[in-house]
């Protein structure tokens, strides 16, 4: 027998597109919870960390090492006479070589006071560099070095040179 129309249920590929559409809506819920509940505990993590990093500034605020940097840094220091290098007999000798020196040093030092605040290559701001083995003549060569390089200045006596006398004078004091 058959049913009347009336009575018979849904077409099957209708109801189908409905199950379908119905677990594609449950799909995009279950998604939607799930970022929700990913970003919930992002949120959680970084809170966290802001909390240790607080912590952690604290720490960093209260430490001895700043207070110490601190102190350190509101001490007016004062420029004045320092110790000799040597205070050997030897220190009063003539130096040995000297002209030979204050000759070799004209190059760099003119170069050095003409490219002073001008040029940033640092091929044009040389580094003197002195190393031997102990007792062949460091700090002899730096005790002599204010006054070989006040002889260059005198010997070039250019407006770039003169400029740094100042400066220079700061190193009688050593």
């Amino acid at each position: 027998m058959k049913r009347p129309s009336s009575l018979r249920s849904e077409d099957p590929p209708a109801k189908k597109a409905k199950g379908w559409e119905t677990a594609q809506q449950l799909l995009a819920m279950a998604v939607a919870d799930l970022q929700t509940a990913r970003e919930e505990k992002n949120r959680e993590k970084v809170e966290a960390a802001k909390k240790e990093v607080q912590a952690a500034e604290k720490k960093v605020d209260a430490s001895p090492a700043q207070d110490w940097c601190q102190k350190l840094l509101d001490q007016e220091l004062e420029f004045g006479t320092g110790e000799a290098l040597l205070s050997t007999i030897g220190a009063k000798w003539d130096y040995c070589g000297r002209e030979d020196l204050v000759n070799d040093l004209q190059v760099p030092f003119a170069r050095l006071c003409e490219h002073k605040g001008v040029d940033e290559d640092k091929q044009n701001h040389p580094l003197l560099i002195a190393f031997a083995s102990p007792g062949q003549g460091k700090s002899r060569l730096l005790s002599e070095l204010p006054a070989m390089i006040e002889e260059c200045r005198k010997k070039l006596n250019t407006e770039q040179v003169r400029k740094y006398k100042k400066t220079l004078a700061l190193l009688d004091h050593l």
